[in-house]
């Protein structure tokens, strides 16, 4: 809280904005690679996280990533693209 955002990590800003987010009672999340600045000890911490969000909250992810660990662990549907289609 005592620093400006440009002092913050890549995974301290991606936290900070997903929990900004979530005070606005949002409809649909939209998250974009919200992990991807993250170590994989911090990634192992906020997937759980994410999970109870969209159980507890009923709250839809619309969530894009490269990664099939956290698709596996968050996606109730998939759509796959390959070479943008």
């Amino acid at each position: 809280l005592e620093r400006k955002p440009h002092a913050l990590s890549g995974g301290e800003q991606q936290r900070v904005t997903i929990g900004r987010a979530l005070l606005r009672d949002p409809a649909l999340m939209l998250m974009d690679e919200p992990l991807s600045a993250m170590d994989a000890k911090r990634k192992g911490e906020i997937v759980p996280y994410i999970e109870r969000v969209a159980h507890e909250l009923s709250v839809p992810i619309l969530y894009v990533t490269h990664t099939i660990e956290e698709v596996s662990r968050l996606a109730t549907k998939m759509i796959l693209l390959t070479d943008g289609r």
